[in-house]
């Protein structure tokens, strides 16, 4: 089920596509800070234990990277995509 753009399962399957704009204003900066030189790619809301997890996919010098931050701002996890 979903509502206002935002799934509801909080199983961890549940991805979507979104834009810069609909990033909560502390993942953006954060995104923007940790991705300074690099192009980014994608940007993906899903739901994991009934909690927003913001994944920020971006090419570094030629190699796919991914961020992922809670609501907060709060850097889960980076490496390779």
């Amino acid at each position: 089920m979903t509502g206002a753009g935002y799934a509801v399962s909080g199983k961890g399957d549940n991805a979507q596509t979104i834009t810069m704009d609909q990033l909560p204003a502390a993942v953006k900066a954060a995104a923007e800070k940790e991705s300074a030189e690099a192009k980014i790619i994608e940007m993906k809301r899903e739901w994991k234990d009934g909690k927003p997890i913001y994944n920020v996919t971006y090419n570094e010098n030629g190699k796919q990277m991914e961020i992922e931050y809670t609501i907060y701002g709060t850097l889960l996890s980076k490496g390779p995509e």
